[in-house]
């Protein structure tokens, strides 16, 4: 149907956007750092545990306020959330704010949990089974991670950088919550 091809598109693009934003936050660490790989299983980790945090919550808030408004509303706000994420990195790369381990793990906790939110909240969306929408958004997920993962570290921040990286996402949340409406 049309509003599900809208949903796997919408967890496409969180998964995009996360994958670029994760890959930034972790070569803005090392840059600053001055290490390669100190501490990366760290960084990784909390965007684990931010992955878990996002989709815990979103059904827990999902199976209380899931109706009219409050959903779309859900929806917009977490799109909302990688817009400001992407904003508050584009300041943090202009800033002379030594960003150490504890800013980009709190970024990084937030890239995680707005990706699992957008996939959890997609899931319950005006889903009478999910158990039949859970694998196509997953594939959805994963290919928009995939496609993030590979533009991200081989045209976007080596050709345009991370900042104006960082807008691209941006402007992609903003053109998904436009599908949203």
């Amino acid at each position: 149907t049309k509003n599900f091809s809208i949903l796997s598109l919408g967890t496409a693009v969180a998964g995009f956007i996360g994958m670029v934003l994760e890959t930034m936050l972790i070569l803005h660490y090392q840059v600053k750092s001055g290490v390669l790989f100190q501490n990366i299983g760290i960084l990784f980790m909390v965007f684990m545990a931010g992955l878990a945090a996002g989709s815990i919550a979103i059904k827990k808030f999902a199976s209380r306020h899931m109706t009219g408004i409050i959903r779309q509303r859900l929806g917009i706000g977490l799109l909302i959330g990688f817009s400001l994420l992407n904003l508050t990195f584009i300041g943090l790369l202009y800033s002379d704010y030594q960003s150490g381990i504890i800013v980009i793990s709190i970024l990084l906790l937030i890239t995680g949990f707005l990706v699992a939110g957008l996939f959890a909240f997609a899931s319950l969306l005006g889903v009478q089974d999910q158990k039949m929408v859970v694998s196509p958004l997953y594939a959805a997920d994963l290919l928009g991670g995939c496609i993030g993962s590979l533009l991200g570290s081989l045209v976007l921040i080596p050709f345009f950088g991370m900042g104006e990286s960082a807008v691209m996402m941006t402007i992609f949340a903003v053109a998904a919550m436009l599908l949203i409406r």
